[in-house]
């Protein structure tokens, strides 16, 4: 369902005017050319988060971070002009991505204020995404009781599991990501968000299934170039739960060179560069891959773990990495957009929109 926000709603009632003028008005030719005129510039001002809506997204599209403060900036002016109600909710989630939180907050408490908007769809997506600000803040009960109230309808999609899955994790409730995990495989039809998958995984893990998340990761790896740091320092805990430091150590530094670090990215660059630095010190090495193992959420958690000083505890057999695990995987399984926390892309419709309006 389409709504008209008050940039459409300023353009048809000009529009109206126009014709009724023309039409009742009396008016002699000069005067209907002034009138169209009028009316023309009145609609271009009226639209013009258009514009900023074309500048912004070219910005956003090309994937290249030195662009970030561009796509920021058009995007807030296009909210400011206004836009649909749909492209509020991706900009606001964009914006909290980068950084921008409250500007991102303010657009999708504007959707989900509006009485107007009965759109369960898009109501959902804007709780999913305005639950990023409060993670962002360390208010995990308000990020979790936004999207639990999307979880008691019957709206289900990647992002509301990404979103809820890492706030669990955030609240250490162990036994309930991995029931929210198990639950995301049996009711999406695909799972092939990258994020998604990487936490499938990471419930493997802490469910004591190294393994099977060893194989899945390298599964993942041989399809797909990460853009985020997360599976990275994910693979990274296997292979220290396994005493492999100079694996992990490659993982690690693999995440620096390929990673868009955002401000919703769970795993900061500050630990992955502190992570090494104990990883390939030989006083901390040992210690800070047992500390792994004793709680291996502290890095699930954005955290360095705490090293563990103990002489007579060992890692598990690295030989059992050397026998076969089966793993099915489809060949389209993981698509190429490394999004975390949303699927920020305009559709096919929002594109045609904007190419539509560009060159006006």
């Amino acid at each position: 369902m389409t709504f008209l926000d008050k940039t459409n709603v300023a353009a048809l009632v000009t529009l109206f005017l126009m014709v009724m003028a023309i039409r009742f008005g009396g008016l002699d030719q000069g005067g209907q050319v002034m009138v169209l005129v009028l009316a023309v510039v009145a609609i271009v001002i009226a639209k013009r988060g258009l514009f900023h809506l074309a500048k912004g997204n070219k910005a956003y599209k090309s994937r290249d971070i030195r662009q970030r403060p561009v796509y920021v900036s058009e995007y807030q002016k296009a909210l400011k002009a206004g836009v649909g109600y749909k492209t509020s909710v991706i900009l606001g989630s964009i914006l909290i991505q980068a950084g921008e939180a409250d500007a991102g907050r303010r657009a999708l408490e504007k959707v989900l204020s509006n009485r107007l908007i009965k759109d369960e769809t898009l109501l959902a997506q804007a709780k999913t995404a305005l639950s990023m600000a409060y993670y962002q803040e360390g208010d995990y009960d308000k990020a979790v009781e936004l999207c639990e109230a999307v979880m008691a309808g019957k709206y289900r999609d990647n992002n509301l599991y990404i979103n809820l899955g890492t706030y669990y994790l955030a609240q250490k409730r162990k036994k309930r990501f991995i029931e929210l995990m198990n639950e995301c495989s049996q009711v999406l039809a695909k799972v092939n968000s990258p994020a998604l998958v990487d936490l499938v995984v990471v419930a493997q893990m802490l469910d004591g299934r190294w393994k099977e998340a060893d194989r899945m990761y390298q599964a993942l790896f041989e399809k797909t170039t990460f853009h985020f740091p997360d599976p990275y320092a994910h693979w990274a805990q296997v292979k220290m739960h396994y005493g492999l430091a100079d694996e992990a150590i490659k993982l690690l530094e693999d995440s620096l060179e390929n990673s868009n670090f955002m401000a919703v990215s769970v795993i900061p660059e500050e630990t992955v560069t502190e992570l090494i630095a104990l990883l390939k010190d030989p006083a901390t090495q040992r210690a800070i891959m047992l500390g792994n193992n004793k709680d291996p959420l502290a890095l699930i958690n954005r955290g360095v773990p705490k090293p563990l000083y103990d002489e007579t505890a060992v890692f598990a057999d690295p030989a059992e990495l050397d026998t076969p695990l089966q793993i099915e995987m489809e060949d389209d399984g993981i698509e190429e957009e490394d999004e975390r926390e949303m699927n920020t892309d305009l559709d096919e419709a929002d594109e045609a929109w904007v190419r539509s309006h560009k060159d006006s």
